[in-house]
């Protein structure tokens, strides 16, 4: 029998002072409890990386919904993990704060957070962190999951886990891809979205080699002066390696599990 272990995580980023596409913390926090609790009456083991101020305004939230936090729900300390965010906050910052980089985006997408706000973009990198970290700690499982932190897309208690390959990475995609593999940069400037970053799984044999993928990646967008979300960061990983991805058209956010893993 296949088994997966589910994997979230939030930081805060002050998003509830964004001038545009802010939201509360609070929102995030009560969308998760239900998350959490969805999860776990389908018997699912989910781990969960955050502060530890965040972990207790979860904790008092299942409390205010009146509910006990299940027993398959884990906090894990996000400070005790190596991620893109500790790594490269000031160099990314700096790449969008540059007039080279400001030039390169048309009025219409001048206040996306993927252009304004480096931690946004940091953030969402490193979720692939947070699934090897978790991979390394509990390496018995076949499959890892990685899903936002408040996705409404719950999980049936079975899974149909043989519908995703071995030694693959299996993200949803919004928009079919093109055979051409479109640059890093016209995609700054582009509202097309192929990958959707809310959820992807990794078999247990690719969780190191994309991680380490993923870091080259974006390692060279840097000297490109490129910062961008995860989602156009895993289009251009998805070209540099084909072989590593199994992607699924869905056309719709927020799915994979409901569409493409359960029964």
């Amino acid at each position: 029998m296949m088994t997966t272990l589910f994997v979230t995580g939030y930081k805060n980023i002050n998003r509830e002072q964004w001038v545009a596409y802010n939201r509360k913390q609070s929102v995030y926090v009560h969308d998760f409890c239900r998350m959490a609790l969805a999860f776990a009456s389908a018997g699912h083991r989910l781990l969960v990386y955050v502060d530890q101020d965040v972990r207790k305004e979860c904790e008092e939230t299942f409390q205010g919904i009146g509910a006990s936090q299940p027993d398959l729900v884990e906090f894990v300390d996000l400070s005790t993990v190596s991620t893109f965010l500790d790594k490269y906050l000031p160099v990314e910052q700096a790449i969008i704060d540059s007039a080279e980089y400001k030039a390169t985006i048309p009025p219409s997408r001048k206040t996306n957070p993927e252009h304004v706000y480096a931690a946004y973009n940091l953030i969402n990198h490193s979720k692939i962190n947070m699934v090897a970290d978790a991979a390394k700690a509990n390496p018995s499982y076949d499959y890892y999951m990685w899903t936002d932190f408040g996705c409404k897309d719950y999980p049936s208690a079975t899974l149909a886990l043989n519908r995703c390959p071995p030694s693959k990475v299996v993200y949803a995609l919004y928009t079919q891809l093109p055979f051409q593999r479109p640059d890093a940069t016209q995609m700054l400037s582009s509202d097309t979205i192929y990958f959707m970053g809310s959820q992807f799984v990794v078999h247990k044999d690719a969780v190191e080699a994309y991680e380490a993928l993923y870091e080259a990646m974006l390692l060279e967008l840097h000297q490109r002066n490129i910062s961008d979300d995860d989602q156009n960061v895993v289009l251009q990983l998805y070209y540099q390696d084909t072989s590593l991805f199994a992607p699924v058209y869905l056309g719709q956010w927020f799915s994979l599990l409901s569409r493409f893993l359960n029964t």
